[in-house]
């Protein structure tokens, strides 16, 4: 078994797979899947899946040194429907690790692995379009694990971080995931690829490299920290849903502060006063992340900036109205939650007029009028 304490700690190594031959890794034959090395014009690492709903991985040896902070790329390509491929990182040989995975459909998850039980850390976060190729035929995962916090890009772009030292070191490996109803396929993407033999998915490993000098990682891990760093506000949003749909409210509001304070970063760059630029659906998630937190103070402040901003907005669109009613309801359940209940009493009289004058809100009439109730019994 691999000792995790006795194993050579690499503070500085760099290295390239070569797939000219079984480099670094242990290639074992098994009858669920086919691993070898395609000598074509490109070399690569062929990885075959036979069975759906299954995971096979490579790995390194177990006498391989421990890896702590890291910057690890991979470049593949991914072929088949309802599948992932990515790295294993920080194996610590007992069954705990780190799994990034990019999927058939264009999405990112990152999986926490500890004594064989899984997970889930981020995803299956949308990987925004424009970022991969149509085909998946040129995916680049980019890894920074620096003193736990991980930075992840794909294809040169950030797509999410996240801060967990759970297993702060280990070997590396690749992975291939075949899923038979995956959260991420809701889409209803179908990839076009035509897959060899009768595997169910199969990838193709082009390059994979480590670099664990510490000046290294810490410019990449600096890149994607300055305020300068190129992230999207797309990036950032769909990363903090995630993370509230995960039960870690914390991180989500962590993400959108961060969005904040980027965007206002930037703003400071053209004019000379202070300029701050949230969104009316910025200003929601921040109120239920504040809400699931249990202050309902801050949440009534960003749910009111909310309401404030689409009554001012011109645009009576779809999305206006839809943000508008969400934002109502939140500040109900704000409100009631926070046992404020004069100010409750006081708010839904314009509420519930407002639902009666609009045709698709007269069926959250009687839930008004039974809280308007619970509110007046409870001053």
């Amino acid at each position: 078994m691999f000792n995790f304490a006795d194993s050579p700690l690499r503070t500085k190594e760099k290295w390239v797979a070569d797939f000219s031959k079984n480099m670094c890794f242990e290639i074992r034959p098994e009858i669920s899947r086919d691993v070898y090395i395609e000598k074509n014009k490109k070399k690569s690492l062929f990885i075959g899946l036979k069975k759906k709903n299954a995971l096979t991985s490579i790995e390194m040896p177990e006498s391989s040194a421990v890896y702590t902070n890291q910057y690890i790329e991979a470049n593949f390509s991914l072929e088949g429907t309802n599948c992932a491929a990515g790295v294993m990182f920080c194996n610590n040989g007992s069954g705990s690790y780190y799994l990034a995975l990019v999927s058939d459909t264009g999405h990112f998850r990152l999986a926490l692995v500890t004594n064989h039980v899984s997970r889930t850390l981020a995803g299956w976060i949308k990987i925004p379009s424009g970022i991969l190729p149509n085909e998946r035929t040129d995916i680049r995962l980019g890894i920074i694990v620096f003193s736990g916090h991980m930075i992840f890009t794909v294809c040169g772009k950030w797509a999410a971080e996240v801060y967990d030292n759970s297993v702060p070191g280990g070997r590396l490996g690749l992975a291939l995931v075949s899923f038979d109803n995956p959260e991420h396929n809701s889409s209803g993407v179908v990839s076009s690829s035509v897959l060899k033999d009768s595997f169910s998915c199969q990838a193709r490993i082009y390059s994979l490299s480590l670099d664990t000098d510490f000046y290294t990682v810490f410019s990449g891990h600096k890149k994607w920290t300055d305020i300068d760093a190129d992230i999207g506000m797309t990036n950032r949003r769909l990363l903090a849903e995630s993370f509230f749909d995960l039960d870690r409210p914390d991180a989500a509001y962590d993400q959108i502060l961060k969005t904040w304070k980027q965007r206002e970063d930037a703003a400071k760059k053209i004019a000379a006063t202070h300029i701050e630029m949230r969104t009316k659906e910025e200003l929601l998630l921040a109120a239920r992340f504040n809400f699931r937190l249990g202050k309902f103070q801050t949440a009534e402040e960003y749910v009111n900036l909310c309401l404030e901003m689409c009554s001012m907005c011109k645009n009576s669109g779809e999305n206006n109205k839809t943000i508008e009613w969400e934002a109502l309801a939140e500040k109900a359940k704000i409100l009631c939650s926070g046992k404020k209940f004069d100010a409750l009493a006081g708010f839904l009289p314009a509420y519930i007029e407002k639902a009666k004058s609009s045709k698709d809100q007269k069926a959250i009439l009687p839930s008004l009028y039974v809280l308007t109730e619970y509110a007046l019994r409870s001053l």
